[in-house]
């Protein structure tokens, strides 16, 4: 039976996009990465979970936990943090 609230739905075949229809969101995948660095740039809110999740599974011998994700900032502010922490390391 038809939904009688739909006052339209397009009739395409199996093989055609249908380029109205809800995109799905984002699908979460697991990367493994073979670096002596990593920089994670991922908005403008603190998120410090990739930190913790490195710290509890003890990914390195040292972890810092600077820049965005620490606190949200300006690039001047996380450029001196990087600065200072790397004269110390």
């Amino acid at each position: 039976m038809p939904n009688p609230y739909n006052t339209w739905q397009p009739i395409l075949p199996e093989n055609i996009e249908n380029p109205l229809a809800p995109k799905l969101g984002n699908v979460p995948k697991r990367v493994a990465l073979d670096a002596d660095l990593v920089v994670l740039a991922m908005g403008g809110r603190p998120d410090d979970a990739p930190y913790l999740e490195g710290q509890r599974e003890m990914v390195a011998p040292e972890l810092y936990n600077i820049g965005d994700s620490f606190a949200a900032g300006r690039v001047l502010e996380a450029c001196r943090a990087a600065y200072a922490l790397a004269t110390k390391i």
